[in-house]
C-alpha cells in the first residue's frame, strides 16, 4: 500500500485475483474494489450512485493501491460524458427544426389558388370542364376539384398525373419525350401509375424547390397542360 490518507480516511483498495483477500468484502458497484470492515452507503454523484467507504487500517489488507481518487475521476467522466451527450442532442434537435422551418411547403391557400386559376382557364378558352388534381411533396392528396360535366374517367387519369409529377420533378410529358427517343431505352412506360402524356406539371418554389405536383384531365392532353400551367403561375406569389 502506497501513502494515502490518515486512519478513518475515505479509502477504497483494489483488488485483484479470483477475489479479494481474507476477511474482505468485495464492492457490488465495483467488483474490483474491496474492504474488510466499517462499510457505509453515502450519495457519491448524485441520489441512487452510492460510494463505497472503509477505514485506512481495514483497506491495507488488500496490499493494492488504494484506488478512491480512480473511481471518482471515472464518475467525474461519466458525468462530463452526460453532460456532452444532452448538449449533442438538444444541438442536432434545433438543427433539425431549424430545417423543417426553411423547407418549403406546399399550403392549402396555394393548392386552391392553383385549382381556381385552372379552372379559370378552362372556361375561359372554351374547353371541355376539367378535374384537378393537387398533391403535396409528399405524393399525398392536398386539394382535388371537379367542375360541373367533367367526365368521371378523367378523375383517375388526373390523379395519376398529379401523383406523378409530385413523386418526380418533371412534366409528364417530359417522360414521354424521353421513353421515345430513338437513342433511349424502353421501359418507364411499364412502370404502374407513371403517365407518360401531358397535364402533370410539379409544382416548384421561387428557389427551385419541389413542393408537390398538379394533374389535370378532361380537356385533350396539350389542353390540360396549358390549365396547369396557368394554375401555377397564378400561385407564383404564395411559391416564394
Amino acid at each position: 500500500m502506497t501513502s494515502g490518507p490518515r486512519a478513518h480516511s475515505p479509502v477504497i483498495a483494489e483488488c485483484s485475483g479470483a477475489g479479494p483477500r481474507r476477511g474482505l468484502r468485495r464492492s457490488r458497484e465495483w467488483p474490483g474494489v474491496c474492504c474488510s470492515i466499517g462499510w457505509r452507503i453515502r450519495s457519491f454523484a448524485g441520489p441512487g450512485r452510492p460510494r463505497w467507504q472503509c477505514r485506512l487500517q481495514d483497506g491495507t489488507r488488500c496490499g493494492r493501491v488504494p484506488t478512491f481518487q480512480r473511481i471518482r475521476d471515472h464518475e467525474a467522466m461519466k458525468s462530463i460524458a452526460t453532460v456532452l451527450v444532452a448538449a449533442l442532442t438538444l444541438t442536432l434537435g434545433a438543427a433539425g427544426a431549424l430545417a423543417a422551418e426553411q423547407r418549403a411547403i406546399l399550403t392549402l391557400e396555394a393548392a386552391k389558388v392553383i385549382a381556381e386559376a385552372c379552372e379559370a382557364k378552362a372556361a375561359e378558352m372554351g374547353w371541355r370542364p376539367v378535374i384537378i388534381a393537387i398533391y403535396d411533396q409528399g405524393a399525398d392528396l392536398k386539394y382535388f376539384s371537379r367542375t360541373d360535366d367533367a367526365q368521371r374517367g378523367s378523375i383517375q387519369v388526373a390523379m395519376l398525373k398529379g401523383q406523378t409529377s409530385a413523386n418526380f420533378p418533371r412534366s409528364t410529358r417530359s417522360f414521354g419525350e424521353f421513353i421515345y427517343k430513338g437513342d433511349r431505352p424502353h421501359g418507364a412506360q411499364h412502370v404502374p401509375g407513371l403517365v407518360i402524356f401531358p397535364g402533370g406539371l410539379p409544382i416548384m418554389t421561387a428557389d427551385g424547390q419541389h413542393v408537390g405536383g398538379v394533374g389535370v384531365s378532361g380537356a385533350t392532353s396539350a389542353q390540360d397542360q396549358v390549365c396547369a400551367q396557368a394554375g401555377i403561375d397564378a400561385a407564383a406569389e404564395l411559391l416564394k
